[in-house]
Order: C-alpha cells, then structure tokens, then sequence
C-alpha cells in the first residue's frame, strides 16, 4: 500500500515536471537584446539556472528562488512524505524514490528558471517598443 502511494507521488513530480516544460514549449521565440539598457535589465532580474538547482537541495528552495510558493509547497510535502515512510518502514526503495523526487525537483527548478529568462527578455524587448528609455526621463511613444 504505501509503496503505490510513493509511486503515485513520484508520477505526480514527472507530471509538474513535464507540466513546466510543456509550458516552457509555447515560448517558441528567443528575443535579442539589442541595447546596452536592455542588457543591464536583464542581468539585474534574470534567474540563475544553477543557483536554482543548488538551491532545490533544501526542499523547495529552487521552486522558491524562482518565485513560485505553491511548487515549492508540494516539492517540500513530498519530501516529508518520503521521509515519514522511509523512517516508519527502513525500506531502500524509499529512499530511491526520495532521490528520484530530488532529481526531478531539481530539474524543475532549472526549466523554471530558464522559462524566466525567456519571460523576460520578451518583456524587456515588448516594454522598450512601447516605452522610450532615457538617461533623463522615461516617454511613450504613440503610433496611429
């Protein structure tokens, strides 16, 4: 019985997993930073995929890095799960799926990151369109 119920939480991880990446697929385009402003932009709010990673060590802190609570929140409930069962029972296939789950926790971080960085390069490039970016002052542009 309660080895279902970790496999059935393991195949719940590979479904939040392929989930982020099915959603990471719709950002088809890579956008270029064209200007020096644009650039410093993005390097002050972009996500390091490895720090997310690292950071996924600690359940949850990866999907936290990343600014999103309610992953984070399910990644550290499995982990608890886990290690209840494995505590409760001494048996090795726990702490397989245990490092199963880590794996894939860490995985999801590193995507999640990545789709953050697409985001927001998109972003930077459709603001600065409708958005002129001055040392002085900050005007939008219209076109009829």
């Amino acid at each position: 019985m309660k080895k279902k119920l970790v496999i059935i939480v393991v195949l719940l991880s590979l479904l939040v997993v392929c989930g982020n990446n099915v959603l990471a697929s719709y950002v088809v385009k890579d956008y270029k930073l064209k200007t020096k402003k644009q650039v410093k932009l993005f390097k002050r709010h972009k996500k390091d995929p490895l720090k997310a990673s690292l950071t996924s060590i600690i359940p949850g802190g990866g999907h936290i890095y990343n600014g999103r609570a309610d992953q984070a929140l399910f990644y550290i409930l499995e982990n608890v799960a886990i290690a209840y069962t494995y505590k409760m029972t001494k048996e090795p296939f726990y702490l397989k799926a245990g490092l199963v789950i880590k794996l894939l926790e860490m995985s999801s971080a590193y995507d999640l990151s990545l789709q953050h960085n697409k985001n927001l390069k998109k972003a930077i490039v459709d603001f600065t369109k409708k958005v002129e970016i001055s040392e002085n002052h900050i005007g939008l542009r219209f076109s009829f």
